[in-house]
């Protein structure tokens, strides 16, 4: 399934004819040219940005990617999921084929003490 991110950041990134690890250079020299700090900003990195693994980088990066794209964070397909942004999906168990259960669900969470089987 593709998200939000693969289809503006990746579409804005190979409009511009540039590979993921030339945009990783140039989001580390727009890093240290305005903040002159280093980054460890890659190709892996960005393949995670445009796959929606990582949906609100850090704030520099923003900054880098906005100046670079000349448009906003948003426009590029990037939410901030704890601001009320879309939600990633769970991921299957692959053993038994359903969703990993929430912590707060196990009957263990609470009090520390298991109180039956705990079934989901």
């Amino acid at each position: 399934m593709t998200t939000p991110s693969v289809n503006l950041l990746a579409a804005a990134r190979m409009a511009r004819g540039w590979t993921q690890a030339e945009l990783a250079e140039a989001i580390a020299r727009c890093i240290q040219h305005t903040s002159h700090t280093t980054t460890g900003i890659d190709a892996d990195y960005i393949s995670r940005l445009e796959r929606g693994l990582i949906s609100w980088p850090a704030k520099q990066t923003r900054m880098a990617l906005e100046e670079l794209f000349d448009c906003s964070a948003t426009e590029l397909g990037l939410v901030n999921r704890r601001l009320g942004g879309p939600q990633r999906r769970r991921r299957p168990c692959v053993s038994v084929g359903r969703t990993w259960p929430v912590a707060s669900d196990h009957p263990t969470a609470i009090t520390g003490r298991a109180r039956g089987r705990w079934t989901p």
